[in-house]
């Protein structure tokens, strides 16, 4: 989060990055709808280095995200995040839930002496 340069007025611009929880990595499919088509496919890749790559991240150059989301997954299995601003304002960015399932990689038992 960048901060607007003014310290008495709300905004900024802000960076709402995804990668893979298990690898740091970029995520194998497109966690965004760049295209807004309502479609998580090959038309929402970015090129990079001379390639068509999943994108990592949205910009926000209005207003700011803050760091806190509330995630809702709906019956389709994409996630909608729902996200304020620090303009007060609350914005909804859909994405796809295209790294979950891979359940739980460990645990540990804890018992109450």
């Amino acid at each position: 989060v960048i901060p607007s340069s003014n310290p008495c007025s709300a905004g900024g611009e802000s960076w709402l990055m995804e990668i893979s929880a298990t690898t740091g990595a970029r995520l194998t499919e497109t966690p965004f709808d760049y295209n807004n088509d309502g479609v998580f496919n090959a038309a929402d890749l970015v090129a990079y280095d001379g390639g068509n790559v999943p994108g990592g991240g949205i910009q926000d150059k209005d207003g700011g995200k803050t760091s806190r989301a509330m995630i809702l997954v709906d019956e389709k299995g994409d996630e909608q995040k729902i996200i304020s601003k620090s303009t007060g304002d609350l914005i909804k960015v859909k994405e796809s839930a295209s790294d979950q399932g891979i359940g739980r990689r460990s645990w540990i038992q804890v018992i109450p002496q």
